[in-house]
């Protein structure tokens, strides 16, 4: 079978862990790199263990033609790139968030539907062996209903220094935005839609023009609640990021510590915790291209998640609860 053609988009941080991620997969091959910044683009095109970078992501798939592209670019330029790769039949793996709003979501979806192209969305929690052993057993029933879910993204991490994060036109929003990209999709694999949401935010320390901290309170279809809490300035955060409630047992998350109690035991056991293998992602993209199979999340994922943030920030100037309104399928 003929190496999975590769190319990364965008050489900012978080295409260091797509690289690396890909170059764990053993039947693709990273054949350029594209970056506006020369200077990024050479250092990642040595890491991806290619001599090829390109100035203009166009350049890179007329002359590369790649199967598929990591989008790793500020979230106001993914719908541009996305829809442009997509509707040349190149398969994409778009970073989190998957865009600045409802509009552009809906315009990557359509795109990708139309040309027939894959497009997988970059959460990669889902990937993460006790996340997922942590849904087998929600789905199996073995804690019951569920009843309550909580999640603490946190740590500190200083958004003046990290370029466009603080810029409401690229970066869309801020915490909420950013990890709550992560926060939703999670409450949505784990415990399913949501129905409808209560959401403030603030700049509670960093005085951005985005927020560095926000609170989602969400009902889900399922009757169940679920309680999220973003912020980008809090540098001692929760041991667990995720815990959910069930009427016949609890499941705890993160930490290296994911274990899990039913309510007719007395002690609690562990669950596997997160394997240190980057690519996990990047390897079930690799093999859907080599497969012509259906990613396991798509951009009706990331559409799902712009729009509960989309009711979320609705609902913080409204003061109301905001009633989800879901668009394609």
């Amino acid at each position: 079978m003929a190496e999975v053609r590769i190319g990364i988009i965008g050489c900012g941080r978080i295409s260091g862990s797509h690289i690396k991620g890909y170059r764990e997969h053993p039947d693709c091959q990273i054949v350029a790199v594209a970056d506006i910044n020369e200077e990024h683009a050479k250092e990642r095109a040595k890491l991806a263990g290619t001599e090829k970078y390109y100035l203009n992501f166009r350049e890179l798939l007329d002359k590369e033609r790649p199967s598929g592209v990591s989008i790793c670019t500020p979230p106001a330029t993914h719908a541009q790139i996305a829809t442009t790769c997509l509707s040349r039949c190149v398969s994409v793996l778009c970073e989190k968030p998957f865009s600045t709003s409802v509009e552009e979501a809906k315009k990557i979806v359509m795109t990708a539907k139309s040309s027939g192209a894959l497009l997988q969305v970059a959460y990669k929690r889902r990937f993460f062996p006790d996340v997922r052993q942590a849904k087998e057993m929600i789905e199996s029933g073995k804690i019951g209903r569920v009843l309550f879910f909580r999640n603490m993204f946190g740590g500190f991490k200083d958004m003046k220094k990290r370029s466009w994060f603080a810029d409401p036109e690229i970066a869309g929003g801020g915490a909420s935005m950013d990890a709550g990209s992560h926060s939703l999709d999670l409450v949505r694999y784990l415990c399913g839609e949501v129905k409808r949401v209560s959401f403030i935010k603030a700049n509670l320390v960093q005085n951005l023009e985005v927020d560095d901290a926000s609170a989602f309170l969400l009902e889900l279809e399922s009757g169940a609640m679920a309680m999220l809490a973003i912020t980008w300035s809090v540098p001692v955060s929760s041991t667990h990021y995720a815990e959910i409630y069930g009427s016949e047992g609890t499941i705890l998350i993160g930490g290296g510590d994911s274990r899990y109690r039913l309510s007719d035991e007395k002690g609690w056991k562990k669950i596997e915790g997160r394997l240190k293998q980057l690519g996990a992602q990047m390897g079930h993209f690799v093999e859907c291209i080599e497969n012509k199979a259906a990613p396991a999340l798509t951009g009706i994922d990331g559409l799902r998640v712009q729009e509960i943030i989309h009711a979320a920030y609705k609902s913080h100037s409204s003061g109301r609860w905001e009633e989800l309104q879901r668009t394609l399928s």
